[in-house]
C-alpha cells in the first residue's frame, strides 16, 4: 500500500469514527489507527532513505569522476613530458592536454547537471508528497471541526 493510501486509510478512520458528545474527540479503533500510524512512520523515511542514497550516489559518481578526470591529466602529463623533446611534437601535446582538461571539466559540469536535476526532482516529488499531506490534514481538521459545530448545535437545539 502506498504512502497516500495508508495516509487515505487513516482519514477514513478518522471520519468514521463515532464522536464524543459535548467534546471535540473521536472514539476509532486504537489497534487500526496504531498501526496504520506506524505503518506510515515506517514508510515516510523511504523518501528521505532514496534522497540520501541518491546524494550519496552523486557524491560518489563525482568522486569518481574527479579521479578519472585526475588520471586522465596526469596521463596528458606523462605523455607531455615525453614528447616535450621533440619541438614540434610539444605544441600538439600541449593542446591535447587543454583539450583533455576542457572535455573532463565538461563531462563533470554535465554528471553534476544531470544528478542536480534528480535531486530537484526527488525535492519536488517529496514538498508535492508534503502539500498532499498538508491539505488531507486541512480537510480531516474542516471534518472534524464541522462535526464539532454540528454536535454543539444539536446539543444546544435540544437543550
Amino acid at each position: 500500500m502506498s504512502f497516500n493510501e495508508k495516509f487515505d486509510s487513516l482519514l477514513d478512520i478518522l471520519e468514521s469514527g463515532k464522536k464524543v458528545p459535548f467534546s471535540n474527540m473521536v472514539m476509532v479503533n486504537a489497534d487500526v489507527a496504531q498501526r496504520i500510524a506506524l505503518e506510515l512512520k515506517e514508510s515516510f523515511p523511504e523518501e528521505f532513505r532514496s534522497a540520501q542514497r541518491l546524494l550519496n550516489e552523486k557524491n560518489t559518481f563525482i568522486e569518481t569522476a574527479r579521479k578519472e578526470a585526475d588520471s586522465i591529466l596526469d596521463s596528458a602529463r606523462k605523455e607531455k613530458e615525453n614528447l616535450i623533446s621533440k619541438e614540434s611534437i610539444v605544441k600538439e601535446a600541449e593542446e591535447r592536454v587543454i583539450q583533455m582538461k576542457d572535455s573532463a571539466k565538461r563531462e563533470s559540469v554535465e554528471m553534476l547537471k544531470n544528478m542536480s536535476n534528480v535531486v530537484i526532482e526527488i525535492a519536488n516529488r517529496f514538498r508535492e508528497n508534503l502539500v498532499d499531506v498538508d491539505h488531507k490534514m486541512g480537510e480531516a481538521y474542516k471534518s472534524v471541526s464541522d462535526s464539532i459545530q454540528k454536535i454543539k448545535i444539536d446539543y444546544i437545539d435540544k437543550v
